[in-house]
């Protein structure tokens, strides 16, 4: 076994051995909720330097434990105006259907700012900051509309030799505030790890864990969920994903 093969091993059991790790945990059990996701980030080039890209986004969420339902759908564009920055214009639907309380209907323009510190094939460094409008139309009850800033700090690394290559694996990782304005508070907060493997240049599959974090207002963070995600990335053109393959999602 080379040494390449051998980081590969031991990185991608040490991925798995922490996420077994977290699902072990005592304090899990009864008061953590369990979410699970599976959601497709299309993308297509809408210019050939690919400095223009049309972007999709379809997800599926259920939760057993809080007994809802939730489907994303949204259409976008993202523009590279800089070698190492990326503008994001994107419009969400996000639809819940709750068997104990009211079903929400909700629209989520949203506009984006991502700025790469570091950007190779083998890692990349970066910071995504979001501010998005919610407009939450409920079957019972008042609607809501609020701003939301959200800012993400992340990295993504190459776990074989070949990157962005078929057969290659990749790590991800990140950490996520939330500040709602309607309250002027920040009320949730994420950290993220993932495993990434490129089928080739055209699809790619991650398996993320979210683990997430929510307060009242005058209370400290609590750790009250764990989100699991499988997630895929697919293009219509070449040498595209792996152009897009830091951080991307909208949820």
């Amino acid at each position: 076994m080379n040494k390449y093969n051998k980081n590969r091993c031991l990185l991608i059991g040490g991925w798995f051995a922490l996420a077994a790790a977290i699902m072990s945990l005592p304090a899990r059990a009864d008061d953590k909720s369990d979410e699970y996701r599976v959601t497709v980030f299309p993308s297509y080039a809408l210019t050939e330097d690919k400095k223009w890209i049309g972007i999709g986004y379809l997800g599926y969420v259920t939760n057993d434990d809080e007994q809802y339902d939730i489907t994303y759908l949204g259409l976008g564009t993202i523009w590279r105006f800089r070698e190492r920055a990326e503008l994001w214009g994107v419009v969400l639907n996000v639809r819940t259907d709750n068997e104990e309380s009211t079903d929400i209907n909700e629209y989520r323009p949203l506009v984006g700012l991502k700025n790469y510190f570091t950007r190779s094939g083998r890692l990349t460094f970066y910071n995504l900051a979001r501010m998005e409008y919610r407009i939450q139309d409920r079957d019972v009850g008042e609607d809501t509309e609020f701003f939301r800033f959200r800012d993400r700090l992340g990295t993504e690394f190459a776990l074989t030799q070949k990157a962005n290559e078929a057969g290659a694996w990749y790590g991800l990782a990140d950490a996520e505030a939330f500040y709602r304005f309607d309250r002027d508070m920040s009320d949730l907060a994420r950290l993220r790890i993932g495993l990434g493997y490129v089928f080739g240049e055209l699809v790619r599959a991650e398996l993320i864990y979210h683990m997430q974090f929510t307060r009242a207002a005058g209370e400290s963070f609590d750790w009250t969920d764990n989100i699991w995600r499988l997630n895929f990335k697919v293009a219509r053109q070449h040498g595209l994903l792996s152009r897009l393959a830091h951080g991307d999602d909208f949820e």
